[in-house]
């Protein structure tokens, strides 16, 4: 159950949305029409977040809301917050979020960028969550698209969050990694490069 702060929070959001979280939702399955007001204060709220029952609770009321910063930063908090604990892995309201959060990031990968492709796959990794192969694989192959684009700590996410899950990167993906790691060669810090 979320706090008295947290529920006046989304009540703030609902307002600033102009109508109800059923408004807000645009119904089973769609989008929500959110503008960048409420996905800014979205991620306020998701980073200022300290207790796992309310980041589970804001996802499960407002994912269908998340654009792809909100998806990627409450992968990030989300994952931070329940570490390797197994029962909290095991725990309903996690396993909901974990859903929720999955099926959102299908819903907008097409929106995600480098700097929310790497990240997610880091902190999926740091974390040691074994996610859905539709999800992961969605995520491989948003990075393979956007790779051209990446800048070095987005390569050495990338790759650090791949080998860490033990998965070799498709050949397309490490073929257009090494080209932009050369073209950003000059950015690579000591820690990047190892």
């Amino acid at each position: 159950i979320a706090s008295a702060g947290v529920k006046r929070s989304m009540d703030v959001l609902m307002y600033s949305a102009g109508g109800s979280a059923a408004g807000l939702s645009g119904g089973e399955g769609k989008r929500a029409a959110a503008g960048p007001a409420v996905h800014k204060h979205i991620n306020q709220l998701i980073i200022q977040l300290d207790k796992l029952p309310d980041i589970c609770a804001l996802i499960q009321s407002r994912s269908t809301d998340f654009n792809a910063v909100n998806v990627a930063t409450a992968w990030r908090i989300l994952l931070t917050k329940t570490g390797r604990s197994h029962a909290l892995r095991n725990d309903a309201a996690v396993k909901t979020a974990v859903e929720l959060l999955g099926q959102a990031t299908l819903c907008c990968i097409s929106d995600f960028g480098p700097r929310q492709c790497s990240n997610t796959l880091h902190a999926i990794a740091k974390s040691s969550y074994i996610l859905d192969e539709q999800v992961l694989g969605a995520l491989v192959v948003r990075a393979e698209a956007k790779a051209l684009e990446f800048n070095s700590q987005n390569i050495a996410n990338t790759l650090w969050a791949l080998a860490t899950m033990g998965r070799a990167p498709p050949e397309s993906l490490m073929d257009a990694l090494v080209a932009r790691a050369e073209a950003v060669s000059a950015e690579f810090n000591p820690q990047g490069i190892a």
